[in-house]
């Protein structure tokens, strides 16, 4: 089965969960409701941006989709590796409470402003080897040549996600490879999981094969950036799957 591409929203969530454009209409009202949450996140997120860092390309349409998923498949269990300043785990926490169930559990590899706190992340997570290997010197040379940060200074993974909805939400902090094994042999099953965290192909194939099989029957998989290398493409020809679809060129879906 070939992936489908769309560049509307409603032609993309209609095709993906069989739905009507009334309905898909109807929760995508519901996630309107929420501005007072949105303007609290996009006032966070202005903090980055007045510095000339973007921490949210697809804006509003890609929080629409995320919510529109959590509505329509009521999931139980939700993972997502990747938070940054934590806009895509809010549109996300804010279908479980409108749904008033699921929780989601959220991996994040921080990326903070500081060049030493990123130095002292990768000792404490990627260990001395690999840290002080001639990748990981490149990676750290980096740090205090380039401007690319998603955590100021004094803040954590999720700093923009409003306090009421953590309620719904647990973090964990660190490497995909090193957490996601041990949260799967906790929860055994996974409704949703949406990649948003290392887009290296090596990274994204791993954590798409590890979660595959914890997917239940119709769910799915959601990640961003599918355009960046050929990852989704390539873990598509190796399962079987119901339908994959992509959005504008790099949000990509796959039901089981």
């Amino acid at each position: 089965m070939k992936i489908k591409h769309f560049d509307d929203k409603i032609s993309f969530l209609e095709y993906l969960f069989d739905s009507s454009q009334n309905k898909i209409q109807t929760i995508l009202s519901d996630y309107l409701f929420h501005e007072t949450y949105m303007q609290f996140i996009h006032q966070k997120l202005s903090i980055l941006e007045k510095q000339g860092i973007q921490p949210n390309r697809l804006g509003n349409e890609k929080g629409e989709i995320i919510y529109s998923c959590i509505r329509h498949l009521r999931p139980s269990i939700v993972v997502e590796t990747g938070v940054a300043a934590g806009f895509s785990s809010s549109c996300t926490l804010m279908g479980l409470m409108d749904n008033d169930y699921g929780r989601l559990i959220s991996v994040d590899y921080p990326n903070y402003k500081s060049g030493f706190k990123k130095i002292a992340r990768d000792f404490k997570h990627k260990g001395i080897v690999e840290t002080l290997s001639y990748p990981g010197l490149r990676h750290i040379l980096g740090y205090f040549i380039k401007q690319n940060y998603h955590i100021p200074k004094g803040e954590k993974s999720g700093w923009a996600i409003p306090g009421e909805l953590k309620k719904y939400w647990r973090f964990y902090n660190g490497l995909s490879k090193n957490i996601l094994p041990n949260i799967i042999s906790k929860t055994n099953s996974v409704d949703i999981f949406f990649h948003d965290s290392d887009h290296s192909e090596e990274n994204m194939l791993f954590e798409f094969r590890l979660i595959w099989p914890f997917i239940s029957d119709n769910n799915i998989i959601l990640s961003d950036d599918v355009n960046i290398n050929n990852a989704f493409k390539i873990f598509c020809g190796e399962i079987k799957y119901k339908k994959a679809l992509i959005y504008k060129g790099e949000f990509g879906a796959i039901l089981k």
